[in-house]
């Protein structure tokens, strides 16, 4: 992925809701940094984005953004994230189901009357959950959409290989 779209997604995912959210304070010699992570659900999962960037000492602006984000069909859940590729090879697509973690999704990405979402410009790099084999994508984009009550939400992430 990108620096920038690392940067962008980090700062986006570093609004998550804080049970997404841990920290670690790491020293090395005399110098201490803290490393904060935003992990919207896990790795072993049907669909994860995990982010982190570093803080040193008393700094208030984090550096060394990362991300991480995995789809894997074989873990797909038609009740909570379908995970599949769409109409066609090329697409890789979450979509969530479970009201709640796309609620928690949609206020990390943006606070709205309507539709939110998050898209990148640069290729990104992921890992098929199979083979571990590394694989280029482009066109990440998080849509997210709420009801006018506030009570229903709904997200599609997908990107194209």
């Amino acid at each position: 992925m990108g620096s920038r779209t690392q940067a962008k997604l980090t700062n986006v995912m570093s609004k998550i809701d804080l049970k997404y959210q841990a920290q670690e304070t790491i020293t090395e010699g005399n110098i201490n940094y803290t490393i904060k992570h935003y992990n919207f659900l896990d790795e072993q999962g049907p669909f994860f984005i995990n982010c982190s960037e570093k803080f040193w000492m008393l700094t208030t602006y984090g550096s060394e953004k990362k991300c991480k984000i995995g789809f894997d069909y074989s873990l797909s859940n038609s009740s909570t994230i379908d995970v599949h590729n769409g109409f066609m090879e090329e697409f890789a697509i979450a979509e969530f189901k479970d009201s709640t973690l796309a609620q928690d999704l949609y206020k990390a990405i943006g606070i709205g009357a309507g539709p939110v979402f998050f898209n990148t410009t640069e290729a990104l790099t992921f890992t098929h959950p199979n083979t571990g084999a590394n694989f280029n994508v482009f066109r990440l984009r998080i849509d997210c959409k709420r009801d006018v009550s506030y009570s229903n939400f709904s997200c599609t992430v997908g990107a194209v290989k």
